[in-house]
This record gives C-alpha cells, sequence and structure tokens, in this order.
C-alpha cells in the first residue's frame, strides 16, 4: 500500500514536471511543430529511501544542444520554482543537461525505445548502462510531443475523455493547439496519438 501511495506521489511529480517541459521545449523549438522534440528526460532517486528521496532529473533534447549548458539550466531552476511547490523543488535536487549524442542517451534509447510508446513513465530498477549504475529511476515519455506534427493527421485525447480526430496546423505561442476543427488548448490535451 505504501508503495503504491508512494508511486502515485511520484506519477503526480512526474507529471506536473514533463508538462513543464513539453512547453519548455516547443519555447526552445521557436514553436515549431517538429514531433519528438526531447531524446531523453530521466528522474533518478538520489537514494533508496524512496519516500523522502531526492531525484536528479536529465534531459536531452535536439533543440537544446545549441544553448549553453548554464543558460538552460537557469531557465530550467526557474521554470520549476516557478510551476512547483516548494516541496516539489526541493526534492528535484539535481539538473543535468546531456548532448543528444552522448553515449548514455544513445544507449538509454537504445535499451528502452521499444517501452517508449506503451506508456508516460516507465520505472528502473537496478540497471546499468555502461559505466552508470542506476538503483531507481523513471524514464519519462512526453505523449504529446512525440506526435506534435504540423499537418499530420491525429487523434486528440482530452482531460475529459473525449477524442478528436483532427490535423495539427500549428501551436501559438500561448500553448494553443490550431486543428483543421478548431484551436484546443495545450493544457486540455491528455495524448495525441
Amino acid at each position: 500500500m505504501v508503495e503504491q501511495i508512494l508511486l502515485n506521489k511520484n506519477e503526480l511529480l512526474l507529471n506536473k514536471i514533463v508538462t513543464n517541459l513539453e512547453k519548455y521545449l516547443i519555447v526552445k523549438s521557436n514553436f515549431k511543430l517538429i514531433g519528438n522534440n526531447y531524446d531523453l528526460i530521466f528522474f533518478v532517486a538520489n537514494d533508496d529511501n524512496l519516500l523522502n528521496s531526492t531525484y536528479s532529473l536529465v534531459i536531452s533534447a535536439k533543440t537544446l544542444n545549441r544553448y549553453t549548458e548554464k543558460d538552460i539550466l537557469m531557465d530550467l531552476f526557474q521554470l520549476l520554482k516557478d510551476n512547483l511547490t516548494p516541496a516539489e523543488y526541493t526534492s528535484v535536487y539535481k539538473l543535468n543537461v546531456i548532448h543528444t549524442s552522448d553515449p548514455f542517451v544513445k544507449n538509454m534509447n537504445f535499451i528502452f525505445e521499444p517501452f517508449k510508446e506503451k506508456r508516460k513513465i516507465t520505472e528502473i530498477i537496478d540497471l546499468s548502462i555502461g559505466s552508470v549504475y542506476i538503483q531507481y529511476g523513471y524514464l519519462l515519455k512526453s505523449l504529446i510531443l512525440d506526435n506534435l506534427f504540423q499537418n499530420k493527421n491525429v487523434t486528440i485525447l482530452l482531460k475529459d475523455d473525449s477524442q478528436l480526430k483532427t490535423k495539427i496546423v500549428g501551436i501559438q505561442n500561448n500553448f494553443k493547439v490550431e486543428t483543421s476543427d478548431g484551436i484546443i488548448e495545450l493544457d486540455n490535451i491528455l495524448r495525441i496519438f
């Protein structure tokens, strides 16, 4: 029971972080809808006491490769501070921005590619990738960014459980998604497939 409560608490925090990262990556790609705007979003527990653990957030995205690590880190810390509660914010112990060509990013994507399509959060326990040992962590997937392509026919699942089959036209600077059937707030979308 404690594990289920913990997972739900962690899932809420992870979903909140992914939602904010989605918007951040859309901004950094100048609102161009190219799909798959990131290569890795990974949340690693810093200790095995998961009830009180702090986490390291690891992110890698092609669109971030052109910025300095310092600028991205400052942006991300401010983004998290502005959008998380103080307790949630202090649970993010460290941010790591890794270039998309880094072997760790390539290996993670190679190993977990089959799982990325199935769920938003993949739990990782006791795994070595190259010289990196991961005791416990979460691999995160955006269920929106991967299919947010301009002129792509999609099905959009909304938070009220309704679905809309439409074509993506674009996205406005206020995160309103333009479709062939009208405008949808990005915050109202659960998934695009």
